[in-house]
């Protein structure tokens, strides 16, 4: 168990989160305009809507004498991988648009985490279609093979999600966020892989913040800070290699928290950081433009981190 959110207020948690997200991919916010695409979305998402929901979130939660902290990070690439098939052939795809994470920090020195991979998509027709070299990714999501990371800046070792001895429900490792910004009101929802080639189980992106706050088995995967399993070492190695970009934008510290909000970099690439200048990192107004059907090198993924804290907790060892 993490945050112990009765049914009700799991209820208007996840309400309210979807109200916010409603409303940034449908004007943008503070720090992004209004998306017009697939890129623009996540961007807005990353930048603006995550870090509006843990404000809606942050009276409601210190009600319950919680701590909620937000640091999130929007990068335009993503890290690349590969993998050899039964047939002897290679697959190669990016891994993810956005690794999400929620940390509880609890009682004592107890520190309990979930994560998820999230694959971002358009909606069309209210559904995910998926076409062409897409399905490659597919494949990876759902069958989740034996990979290695080919962007550098990665340990050159093999990672096996499959290998559930520590932590369970490989499938829940990853899955699709299907966006439509022609709903009125926008729409952001969250879809499980469904095999063969098909996507099920849809709930809305605040229902998924929700059940990883909570620690549903449904939702996210359970992975151990600094764990040796490939699935949790993973998860820390992709968290650090993005911490590692430099910071562009400082935010405003609210009520004590150390929201570190909207940090922008354009077309990283781990080991070879590029410079930003003014016109490529903005605090206010739209975003960079980035090209929505952009082929990017690979480098290190987007972030969310939500760290929900006790009051009774004492920090010791570990991330």
């Amino acid at each position: 168990m993490m945050v112990p959110l009765t049914d009700l207020q799991a209820q208007a948690f996840a309400k309210l989160a979807d109200l916010v997200i409603a409303k940034v991919l449908a004007y943008g916010g503070k720090q992004t305009g209004k998306p017009k695409g697939e890129v623009s979305a996540v961007e807005t998402l990353t930048r603006d809507g995550f870090s509006e929901v843990a404000e809606a979130w942050d009276p409601l939660i210190a009600e319950m004498g919680y701590g909620v902290d937000l640091h999130a990070v929007f990068v335009h690439s993503r890290p690349q991988v590969s993998w050899t098939r039964p047939d002897g052939s290679r697959g190669r795809c990016e891994l993810a648009d956005l690794l999400l994470v929620v940390d509880h920090k609890g009682p004592g020195t107890r520190k309990e985490r979930r994560a998820v991979l999230i694959q971002a998509k358009l909606l069309k027709g209210g559904e995910i279609k998926l076409r062409g070299k897409e399905w490659t990714q597919y494949e990876l999501l759902s069958e989740w093979p034996a990979f290695d990371f080919v962007t550098p800046g990665y340990a050159p070792v093999a990672r096996n999600f499959l290998d559930e001895s520590v932590c369970e429900n490989a499938q829940n490792s990853g899955e699709y966020g299907g966006i439509d910004l022609k709903a009125r009101p926008p729409l952001c929802v969250q879809e499980m892989i469904a095999p063969p080639r098909t996507t099920g189980g849809r709930i809305s992106l605040g229902q998924l913040l929700v059940g990883m706050t909570r620690g549903s088995d449904a939702i996210g995967r359970e992975a151990h800070i600094g764990g040796a399993d490939d699935w949790s070492s993973t998860v820390d190695e992709l968290l650090r290699v993005t911490a590692a970009l430099p910071i562009t934008i400082a935010s405003a510290v609210r009520r004590g928290h150390s929201h570190s909000l909207g940090m922008l970099v354009a077309q990283a690439s781990y080991g070879q950081m590029p410079s930003l200048s003014a016109a490529a990192t903005r605090r206010d107004g739209p975003p960079s433009k980035f090209a929505e059907d952009d082929d990017d090198p690979g480098g290190p993924i987007s972030i969310v981190r939500l760290t929900f804290t006790n009051p009774e907790h004492i920090e010791g060892e570990g991330a």
